[in-house]
């Protein structure tokens, strides 16, 4: 009997625990109006979004249409067909009888024994007269996996809850699909009203009434940071957007430097590099392999000794620069440019007597392609890359090393193999960690003083990302990130609570450098140098980005 009891006993101790998981998942079923279309003279489509909770059965939707002059009667009860999935997103065409008039719209979601109602939405026949049905997404990125459709179109990339992040260029898009005929139409955001010009419905040549047709709006420079409803918007009456826009604080201002005359060699292969003292040094990898600084208060160029051939990374500890170079031997009477070999030197920059001079051969295994570099604790790192391969028919085999160059003693220490085997699209310094980024967007963090590597949060940017047009950069104790092209945004990463927060969009940067190098200089992140016209011969005027981050 007491085994009895005792075994009664634990099985109610495990319904006690059962239950109390199932009230901590607990969801209620809920419903949203999402909006309301109108498609003629009385006739509209109703868009609703349906999550049918957890632990309920016997899931029934209907739509709820009063007039709006007497809402303490329903004109019109319509059942909505519901699929078996918990979150699913409806749409029901609707017919009024009289046209002219004004109506509010909701729905209840009934289960066995509860039911749940949902907002009211107002829809004017007499106000708007055709289909219209609105998208928004941040500043127009153009992307070439989208194909181009009357000139480019822009990549269409939000997030669930929030449409658009920017901040100095106050810019979003907009698809309509078949315009308003004859009706005046405005985008509200806020309490600000913001007009599509009439002619701009019709401006584009490849304008087609059943078809997504772009147009931009441009926000008052005047508009506060926060986080604002969208409608689109007939004199009084609109139609509310399901999404809202979040403007960020970041203010940035573009700043040219000084010309010079030779700057037309850095668009063919110009690598943004790094800082000593108050001054950011860029060099090219083209025949002339130039090394010029730009003084960060002056904004004036000086022109330095070339650096040595082949060189591709270059990291800064103190008043010296460490390069890595990539410098490919071919045996052309045996297979040509199928038949090579690369090999890894590291060379030292001293920018007092603006001389180069080889410390040694880089200890890996055999010549690596894609090394990156990354100092910590006054240290040169390298890690990251390939063997190289003349083979294509043979998988790259990735190069895991990561080493250290002791400055004082001028040896090399193998270190803690890199703890992934993801391409390393980007490497940081820092005091006394390391940063390395994968394309995947992966953050790993390594720590010098214990030669531990660590794994960080997944950085999954606003808009897509092009995997090399990026930089890291530590400052006053954060990480900070910055992408050009479709993902220019800049981040800041927690070390606490291991997340990433946007910070803001800072435009199109078809100026982007080959590489984007950035620092902090009088308080405000500075990237750059923009070449204007990038990638063409005559490309002189050189721009930077200034960020004010507070």
């Amino acid at each position: 009997m007491k085994k009895l009891i005792s075994l009664c006993a634990i099985f109610m101790t495990l319904m006690a625990c059962t239950k109390v998981e199932e009230v901590e998942n607990y969801s209620l079923p809920s419903i949203t109006m999402d909006s309301c279309v109108v498609a003629s003279g009385n006739s509209f489509v109703a868009y609703m979004t349906v999550d049918m909770g957890e632990s309920f059965s016997n899931h029934s939707v209907q739509m709820l249409v009063y007039d709006a002059k007497d809402v303490d009667h329903v004109l019109s009860a319509i059942n909505v067909e519901l699929t078996s999935e918990r979150v699913q997103k409806i749409q029901k065409p609707f017919t009024v009888p009289v046209t002219g008039t004004e109506y509010l719209v909701s729905a209840v979601l009934k289960t066995e024994r509860n039911s749940f109602k949902s907002n009211s939405l107002m829809v004017s026949l007499a106000k708007m007269t055709a289909e219209s049905y609105l998208h928004l997404w941040g500043q127009p990125r153009y992307n070439d996996d989208i194909p181009y459709e009357g000139g480019s179109l822009p990549a269409k990339y939000a997030t669930d809850d929030v449409a658009l992040h920017f901040s100095a260029w106050r810019h979003f898009g907009i698809v309509v699909r078949a315009a308003m005929t004859g009706q005046p139409v405005s985008v509200r955001v806020g309490s600000h009203i913001y007009p599509i010009a009439s002619e701009d419905w019709y401006s584009h040549g490849y304008w087609d009434p059943e078809d997504d047709n772009i147009f931009g709006v441009t926000m008052a420079d005047d508009i506060e940071p926060g986080t604002y409803d969208v409608a689109l918007h007939w004199g009084d009456v609109e139609l509310p957007l399901p999404k809202k826009i979040r403007i960020l604080p970041l203010k940035a201002e573009k700043e040219e430097t000084t010309p010079f005359s030779e700057f037309k060699d850095l668009p063919h292969g110009a690598r943004a590099s790094f800082r000593i003292g108050d001054r950011m040094y860029y060099y090219t990898q083209s025949e002339t392999n130039m090394l010029v600084s730009c003084d960060l208060n002056t904004k004036t160029w000086t022109k330095h000794r070339n650096v040595p051939y082949q060189i591709v990374e270059i990291v800064a500890v103190g008043s010296k620069a460490y390069g890595i170079t990539e410098d490919y031997k071919y045996d052309y009477e045996h297979g040509g440019n199928n038949n090579y070999t690369v090999t890894n030197a590291l060379y030292e920059y001293d920018s007092a007597s603006d001389t180069w001079r080889k410390l040694s051969d880089v200890p890996t295994e055999k010549g690596v392609v894609q090394l990156r570099m990354f100092t910590a604790s006054g240290h040169v790192y390298v890690c990251g890359g390939y063997y190289s391969n003349p083979d294509y028919h043979i998988p790259n085999q990735q190069c895991m090393d990561t080493w250290k160059y002791d400055i004082s003693t001028g040896k090399w220490t193998k270190m803690a193999d890199r703890p992934t085997n993801q391409t390393v699209m980007q490497a940081g310094s820092g005091e006394t960690n390391g940063y390395f980024m994968t394309p995947e967007g992966h953050l790993w963090v390594y720590d010098s003083n214990n030669d531990v590597w660590s794994k960080g949060a997944q950085l999954t940017p606003v808009y897509d990302s092009t995997k090399l047009y990026q930089c890291l950069i530590e400052h006053d104790g954060k990480l900070y990130y910055a992408g050009t092209h479709e993902n220019s945004s800049i981040y800041v990463y927690d070390f606490t609570n291991k997340s990433w927060e946007l910070l803001g969009l800072y435009g199109d940067t078809t100026i982007a450098p080959y590489m984007l190098t950035g620092t902090f200089h009088n308080g405000k992140l500075i990237l750059g140098p923009m070449l204007e016209y990038a990638g063409y011969d005559g490309a002189k005027s050189m721009t930077f980005f200034n960020f004010d981050m507070k």
